[in-house]
C-alpha cells in the first residue's frame, strides 16, 4: 500500500516528517490539508469522524501515523536507525519537547500576523481560490484563524511570553551545538538536529519550504532571526548536509 502524508507545505511540523521520511528513502504522495476545507475528506481518509485529529499525518498499510514524532521514528526504524540511536532516545525526545514549545510559541506570533495581513490571509487559501473566487471564500481565511485561535487558545497567549519561550529554546540550542560538535546531542547527526533546525521556522522560514511571500513575512521575526543569525547559519548547513530528498 502506498504511503500518503497529510500535511502543510508552510508546517514545521509537516517537514520534520517530510525529512524524516525522505531520510529513510520512504517514497510517498504528500496532498496538502487546509483547515476546515480540508477536514472532512481528511477525517474520511483517516477513518476517524469523531476526536481530535491533527497534521501531520502519515497514512499507510500500518495505519495512520500522527505526530512528526511518531513519523519520524516510524520511518528512521524503515531506514539505518540513525535518526533515534537507542542510547540517545530520551535526550532526542528531550530535545523535540523543548522544541516543540518554541514552535507552539511561533505558531501564536506568526498566526496574529497573518490574521493582520490580507495577502496571506488570501494565501491561506488553496490557489484556485484566491484568484477571481476569492472575494466569496474570503471569510474561510478568517474562519480558519478563528478555528486555530480557538484550538490552541493564542486569545489568552501572551506575545511577550511567547517571544520569550522561543528565545529560551534557541539559546540552549546555541549552547548544545557549541559543546557538542555542531550537534545538539552526542556529536552526530540525529532528530535532534531536525527539531532544532525546525524551531527557527517562525523566526526565519528556510529557503525551500514552500510558501507566498506575504506567509513568509509573516512567519519571519526580524529581531530574533537578527539575534540568532548564527543560528540560522548552522540551519542553512544543515538543510545543505542532510536534507536529501527522495522524491
Amino acid at each position: 500500500m502506498p504511503y500518503t502524508l497529510y500535511s502543510a507545505s508552510y508546517s514545521p511540523w509537516s517537514e520534520k516528517a517530510r525529512w524524516a521520511l525522505d531520510r529513510a528513502g520512504i517514497a510517498f504522495t504528500e496532498v496538502a490539508y487546509t483547515p476546515l476545507l480540508s477536514e472532512l475528506a481528511f477525517r474520511l481518509k483517516r477513518g476517524s469522524l469523531r476526536g481530535a485529529v491533527s497534521i501531520p499525518t502519515l497514512l499507510g498499510a500500518e495505519g495512520p501515523i500522527s505526530d512528526s514524532l511518531l513519523i519520524a521514528r516510524w520511518a528512521d526504524g524503515q531506514g539505518d536507525g540513525s535518526l533515534f540511536p537507542a542510547e540517545q532516545m530520551e535526550a532526542i525526545e528531550e530535545w523535540n519537547y523543548r522544541c516543540e514549545a518554541a514552535l507552539s510559541a511561533g505558531r501564536i506570533l506568526a498566526t496574529r500576523r497573518v490574521a493582520g495581513s490580507e495577502p496571506a490571509r488570501r494565501e491561506a487559501l488553496p490557489a484556485p481560490l484566491r484568484g477571481a473566487l476569492y472575494p466569496f471564500f474570503a471569510p474561510m481565511a478568517d474562519l480558519g484563524i478563528a478555528f486555530l485561535t480557538k484550538k490552541y487558545g493564542f486569545a489568552e497567549a501572551s506575545s511577550e511570553t511567547a517571544e520569550q519561550a522561543i528565545r529560551k529554546t534557541l539559546e540552549a540550542g546555541r549552547l548544545a551545538i557549541r559543546g557538542e560538535g555542531g550537534h545538539p546531542i552526542g556529536g552526530r547527526f540525529t532528530f535532534a538536529d531536525i527539531a532544532l533546525a525546525s524551531s527557527l521556522h517562525f523566526v526565519s522560514p528556510h529557503a525551500s519550504l514552500k510558501m507566498g511571500e506575504a506567509t513568509r513575512a509573516c512567519f519571519t521575526h526580524a529581531a530574533l532571526a537578527q539575534e540568532f543569525a548564527d543560528l540560522l547559519v548552522w540551519r542553512d548547513a544543515c538543510y545543505e548536509a542532510h536534507r536529501r530528498r527522495a522524491r
